[in-house]
């Protein structure tokens, strides 16, 4: 019978793989996960504290800023936040067209996220081809 070794393997909280600073810890038997344990914030921006008491339209510029990568998701809910104080109804052609935005953007935020975890594997070759599909899809 094969002898398996209980370990714990503590990664970040910076660690080449994760995008940002995150740390998680893995107890494993062997080859088996046992549990996770995953501690967040490691990177609070302030971002409320900048907006706070600044006109809506700098702050509009600094809801995109929140993430280089998701800007349109972070700026679409600032907007419908804003339209739902001031009771503006969206007409639906605009609340389909936001869901086919917001899609995209999802779909490129997926494409860049796996680019990021192949080049970490040093996958080269298939982190390029989704480094160019997502130049595609948002073109």
């Amino acid at each position: 019978m094969k002898k398996t070794v209980d370990v714990s393997i503590p990664l970040g909280p910076v660690h080449p793989c994760w995008k940002e600073p995150v740390r998680l810890k893995c107890e494993t038997a062997g080859e088996r996960v046992l549990r996770t344990e995953l501690e967040l914030g490691y990177m609070k921006k302030g971002i409320e504290r900048i907006m706070r008491g600044r006109p809506w339209q700098e702050v509009m510029f600094l809801a995109e800023r929140v993430c280089g990568i998701c800007s349109v998701v972070h700026n679409m809910v600032f907007i419908e936040t804003m339209e739902e104080i001031s009771a503006i109804e969206v007409p639906p052609r605009a609340a389909y067209l936001r869901v086919v935005a917001n899609e995209i953007d999802r779909i490129a935020s997926h494409l860049i996220a796996n680019f990021s975890y192949c080049y970490t594997i040093e996958h080269e070759t298939l982190a390029m081809y989704l480094l160019n599909t997502r130049e595609t899809v948002l073109d």
